[in-house]
């Protein structure tokens, strides 16, 4: 599978988001990395580097380790198979699911989330967002979103290095 990631421009030649394009199309997988907000990107990695599954707006992530037989008949009527060992099932509510090796969607999500972090690394208006939502919800401080992201990317790419052994 080969993708495709770049800045979308507007009429106008500003840029308005990261975005990515798989060879052959599929929709519903892009989709699903342009669906989590930006806020939301160093914790996902994270979630992702542990192998956990996680969920956001009009999208889940599934990690075999957390499917039982209730959620693989589910699979298995959606997806015409069951997830396997080393999988990850990717849901989209309204673009539709898909079915991943749980070691080619970790390369494709440190390639994107890099081109997220070099597209906003610089963007102070998304640091007070974090900020603000961490406060809000978690209580934390002290919080910088670049910084959030160098430190979740590591993690993910030791995670793939250990994957590729």
């Amino acid at each position: 599978m080969q993708y495709i990631i770049r800045n979308r421009i507007d009429n106008e030649g500003k840029m308005y988001r990261v975005d990515i394009d798989f060879i052959p199309e599929n929709l519903s997988l892009s989709a699903f990395f342009s669906q989590i907000n930006l806020i939301y990107y160093p914790d996902f990695i994270i979630d992702i580097y542990s192998s956990s599954s996680t969920g956001y707006e009009y999208i889940s992530l599934r990690m075999f380790s957390d499917i039982d037989w209730e959620d693989q008949l589910w699979i298995k009527s959606v997806m015409g198979r069951e997830l396997c060992l080393g999988e990850i099932f990717l849901h989209h509510e309204f673009m539709g699911d898909n079915i991943i090796s749980e070691s080619l969607f970790d390369k494709i999500l440190y390639d994107y989330s890099i081109k997220i972090l070099d597209t906003y690394k610089e963007d102070n208006n998304l640091n007070n967002d974090y900020i603000n939502w961490y406060q809000d919800e978690n209580g934390k401080k002290n919080l910088h979103w670049k910084k959030d992201m160098i430190h979740s990317l590591s993690k993910l790419s030791q995670k793939i290095a250990l994957e590729k052994k």
